[in-house]
C-alpha cells in the first residue's frame, strides 16, 4: 500500500496539530497510522480532526515548519483502499448490517447487473439478469419511451446474448412459478407462462399466449419424488388462429374455448368452442351468445337430471316457443295407475266448459297494437274454476288447472360511504408496521331494497289435459245423441 504524501504540512515545535495544504487527512489516513514529519522523526496520528488537520502523538521535536514534506503510512494491517470503501458504506448505511435505504441514482444505466455478460435489452431497466445464453430478465422503474409504469419484463430468444435469433413456436419466454414447502423441501407447483404462439416475423410483435396452469398430484412416483399431474390451465392468446380465445384444458388432446369476435356496432358475439389443443382447430361450435342477448346452440340442450327442473317459472315465462312439431309427454302405461272413466259429475263439467269456449284478446297485446291485436280461443282459468266447483268437484285437484304464487324477488343494496384514507402506521425509525388503508366517511348513499320481480300470482292450464276433459265430455254427449 503506497504511502500518503500528497501537499505539504505546516507544524510548531513542541506542539501537536498538524495543518496540511493540498491534502485529505480525513479520506487517505486513520487514527494509529504512522505519520513521519518534516524532522524525519515518526509520530503516531492520534486523531484526525477535518481533511486539513490532524494530531500527533508525541508533540513535534522538529523546528517550526510552514510548507515542510511528510508521509503518512497505515500500520494496523488492512487494505487501505478496501476499508476506505467499506468505511464509506458504513457511513451511509450504518454498521447493524441492515439497509435503511439504498440510492441508486442513474437514470439511464442498468443499476443492478448479473448472470452471463449481456446487454440490457430494454429502455432504462433497473435490474437486468441474464442466466443463460437466451434468457434475461429485466425489472423497468419507467421507459422513457411510452407511459408504462414498473414492471417486468422476460426476454427470450435462441443463440446467445450477444447474437440473438427469434425462439421457435412453443418455447417459453418467461414465468411466474409458486413452490411451497411440501415438509421435507421445496416443490413446484402452480405457474404462469408466456409461451410462443407462432413464428417471428422480423419487426413484428410476436404473438404469444399466456398459460396459467396449476398442478395436482396423482399414484404414480418416480424415484422417491411423487408424481404431479397437470390440473386445469388457462390461456389467453395472441396466435392469429387463437387470437380471440380463452383456452381451458387439461392436457389433453382437446380443449375448451371462449371466443369473442365483433366487427363493431351491436354485431359482437361470444362462442363456447371445442378446440384441438395443439393447433386451435375448430371441432364444434356449442353455444353461442350474441349482443342481443339471443343465444344458439350447436346440439342438444338437456336438463342433467330427469323430469326436475321447469323451462321458466309462473313469474319469467317465455312468450313464445317455436318448434318444428309438438312437444312430447309421458304416457306410458309402466308410469301411470289404471286409467278410470269419468264420473257423472266430471262428464257434466266437461260439457259445460266446452260451451265456455270463445275467443279473446290479451290485454297486454291491445295496450301494445290496438285493433291489430290478435284474436284468441279458448276460456279463462277462473271461469272453469267456477265450473268444476259447480259439480262438486275440487278445482285444483286436476293437473289442467293451475295456480301459482311468489314472493319479491329482490337484491339488497348495502349503504355506501365515501372512502377516506389512513396513513400507514410507522415506528419510531420511519418503518411500516401497519400500512394504510380506507375507513367509511359521510354517508354517499342509504341502503335500499331493489325489487327485481314483484310478488304476484297467476293462473293457467295445462292445455292438453283441459282439451282432454273437454273431449271426453262431447264423447259422452254424442254416444247419448246416437242412442235417442
Amino acid at each position: 500500500m503506497p504511502w500518503y504524501r500528497q501537499g505539504a504540512v505546516a507544524i510548531t515545535a513542541g506542539q501537536t496539530t498538524v495543518v496540511g495544504a493540498g491534502v485529505d487527512f480525513a479520506l487517505n489516513s486513520r487514527v494509529g497510522d504512522a505519520f513521519q514529519g518534516p524532522d524525519g522523526r515518526w509520530y503516531e496520528v492520534a486523531n484526525i480532526a477535518s481533511s486539513t488537520v490532524l494530531s500527533i502523538l508525541p508533540a513535534y521535536q522538529g523546528a517550526t515548519v510552514t510548507a515542510g514534506a511528510y508521509g503518512l503510512a497505515p500500520m494496523q494491517g488492512y487494505v487501505k483502499e478496501s476499508a476506505d470503501r467499506l468505511r464509506q458504506l458504513v457511513d451511509q448505511f450504518g454498521a447493524v448490517g441492515q439497509f435503511q435505504s439504498l440510492n441508486l441514482t442513474s437514470t439511464s444505466d442498468v443499476l443492478i447487473m448479473g448472470g452471463v455478460p449481456h446487454t440490457p435489452v430494454a429502455i432504462g431497466p433497473v435490474i437486468s439478469i441474464a442466466k443463460n445464453e437466451n434468457m434475461v430478465a429485466e425489472f423497468i422503474s419507467a421507459s422513457s419511451t411510452s407511459a408504462w409504469g414498473g414492471r417486468f419484463n422476460f426476454l427470450r430468444s435462441r443463440g446467445t446474448t450477444a447474437e440473438p435469433t427469434p425462439p421457435s413456436i412453443d418455447d417459453t419466454v418467461g414465468g411466474i412459478q409458486f413452490v411451497p414447502y411440501h415438509g421435507s423441501g421445496y416443490g413446484a407447483g402452480a405457474y404462469i407462462l408466456g409461451i410462443v404462439d407462432e413464428a417471428a416475423v422480423p419487426g413484428s410483435v410476436v404473438p404469444t399466449r399466456m398459460l396459467f396452469r396449476g398442478k395436482a398430484v396423482y399414484a404414480g412416483t418416480m424415484g422417491a419424488v411423487t408424481q404431479a399431474s397437470y390440473c386445469a390451465e388457462f390461456q389467453g392468446s395472441g396466435s392469429v388462429t387463437n387470437g380471440n380465445r380463452l383456452i381451458f384444458s387439461q392436457n389433453s388432446t382437446y380443449a375448451a374455448a371462449m371466443a369473442a369476435n365483433s366487427t363493431g356496432g351491436t354485431s359482437g358475439r361470444m362462442t363456447f368452442q371445442w378446440i384441438t389443443r395443439a393447433d386451435g382447430t375448430l371441432q364444434s361450435t356449442p353455444m353461442e351468445m350474441n349482443f342481443d342477448g339471443s343465444v344458439a346452440f350447436g346440439g342438444v340442450v338437456r336438463p342433467r337430471t330427469d323430469n326436475s327442473f321447469t323451462l321458466g317459472n309462473s313469474a319469467l315465462r317465455w312468450s313464445t316457443v317455436y318448434a318444428g312439431t309438438g312437444t312430447i309427454n309421458t304416457s306410458d302405461a309402466r308410469d301411470k295407475t289404471v286409467v278410470r272413466g269419468l264420473t257423472e259429475a266430471e262428464l257434466a263439467a266437461a260439457k259445460d266448459l266446452s260451451r265456455e269456449i270463445g275467443a279473446y284478446k290479451f290485454l297486454a297485446s291491445v295496450a301494445e297494437k290496438g285493433d291489430d291485436a290478435r284474436e284468441h280461443i279458448g276460456m279463462t282459468v277462473q271461469r272453469a274454476v267456477e265450473i268444476m266447483a259447480s259439480h262438486g268437484l275440487d278445482p285444483f285437484g286436476y293437473s289442467f288447472i293451475c295456480f301459482d304464487e311468489w314472493e319479491d324477488t329482490v337484491i339488497e343494496h348495502p349503504a355506501q360511504y365515501e372512502q377516506v384514507a389512513t396513513p400507514a402506521l410507522l415506528d419510531e425509525e420511519g418503518r411500516e408496521i401497519e400500512p394504510g388503508g380506507f375507513v367509511d366517511g359521510a354517508l354517499v348513499s342509504e341502503a335500499y331494497t331493489e325489487v327485481v320481480v314483484p310478488a304476484g300470482n297467476k293462473y293457467s292450464f295445462r292445455m292438453d289435459g283441459l282439451l282432454a276433459f273437454i273431449a271426453a265430455g262431447l264423447e259422452a254427449r254424442l254416444t247419448a245423441l246416437e242412442a235417442a
